[in-house]
């Protein structure tokens, strides 16, 4: 076996932890030597738990006292999502974005990002027709009208083939235009930086040694993990630093047991206060999948990440829905206080 240096070791498990941070999923790459090694020995950590919540295609769903019907059109694996019970204000003007789909047997809709969307190939795929994971009807647009746009055939369905972009009023089963359809896509916000402040002193004599070797590091990484999930006051941990080499972790009980306890296990550890258990989070998450949303709004998914707010969490309910509604936010707050995030949606207000 050929040797390492500790500066090489460093180097190395600063690299390892630094891309934990950074990917939810293993790369096809193996990256740095003790990377690999880890892979071999235990899967990576992870820091964030993930509830999908999707539309199942042909089968009958209950949320919320609203009863949801899917549909599939037989020539291209397109799910329409429609609601049989109307529960928000129709005056509200809203705003989406996505492509236009048509068909003799189905009404216009509007094709919506951040539905249910599968990597299999489809016939339709190379015919150009947009994937449609979650749509809605579009009243009040005649497509062969639409100025500006371009539309294809595919079989029974015509299509835009670009994205157009729509303001209009949500009755909860269907969008229907009170301005002229315009070309165009709505700008993806670009993802926050991370922030990677350790929010502990360091102390006096600098932070302890990374551990030995690959084998030390990821046995003590296992038990800060079975330690959380040990404790009911466990409030979530993170990686910080600029080699991401400190292990924050948050308890809403005796911090100075627990940092005792962790620094015991490995030495790198930031023990700050929590306000919210995982566990508390985790209900909620069960709560909104049980319970659904009001004003015909749906969730596409659902997880727990960092709070913007360190302090008040430090971490929350993320949730991507179908429309970001006043009503549906005041709801949210009114039942779950700051411990639910609206991460996207979208039909959001005009």
């Amino acid at each position: 076996m050929t040797d390492t240096s500790d500066a090489d070791l460093g180097r190395d498990l600063a690299d390892h932890l630094r891309s934990r941070a950074d990917a939810a999923e293993p790369s096809a790459d193996p990256g740095p030597r003790i990377m690999a090694q880890a892979r071999r020995q235990r899967a990576r950590r992870r820091r964030s738990v993930t509830v999908l919540i999707s539309a199942v295609v042909l089968v009958l769903a209950v949320v919320g006292g609203v009863v949801f019907t899917a549909t599939r059109s037989t020539s291209s694996d397109v799910v329409t999502v429609g609601e049989a019970v109307v529960g928000t204000t129709p005056a509200r003007l809203y705003r989406a974005s996505g492509s236009l789909l048509e068909s003799p047997t189905e009404p216009l809709r509007l094709c919506l990002a951040g539905g249910v969307e599968t990597k299999d190939l489809r016939p339709s795929d190379t015919a150009g027709v947009p994937r449609c994971g979650t749509n809605v009807p579009l009243h009040g647009v005649d497509l062969a009208t639409v100025a500006g746009i371009t539309t294809k055939t595919w079989q029974d369905q015509t299509f835009s083939t670009s994205s157009v972009v729509v303001i209009g009023t949500w009755d909860g089963v269907a969008l229907t235009a009170t301005a002229p359809v315009v070309p165009g896509a709505d700008p993806i916000p670009p993802s926050p930086t991370p922030d990677t402040t350790i929010p502990c002193t360091e102390p006096s004599t600098g932070w302890p040694a990374m551990p030995p070797d690959v084998n030390a590091y990821t046995t003590a990484i296992g038990q800060l993990d079975a330690y959380g999930q040990a404790h009911p006051d466990f409030a979530g941990s993170w990686v910080a630093g600029p080699d991401q080499s400190v292990m924050v972790e948050a308890f809403t009980g005796d911090l100075a047991t627990h940092q005792a306890e962790l620094s015991a296990i490995y030495p790198r550890v930031c023990v700050v206060p929590g306000t919210r258990t995982m566990a508390s989070l985790r209900q909620i998450q069960q709560d909104l999948f049980d319970d659904g949303l009001p004003s015909g709004n749906r969730i596409f998914g659902s997880g727990i990440g960092l709070d913007e707010d360190r302090a008040a969490g430090p971490f929350v309910v993320s949730i991507s829905m179908l429309i970001d509604d006043p009503d549906v936010r005041a709801w949210l707050h009114d039942r779950f206080g700051d411990a639910v995030r609206i991460d996207s949606a979208p039909l959001r207000p005009a």
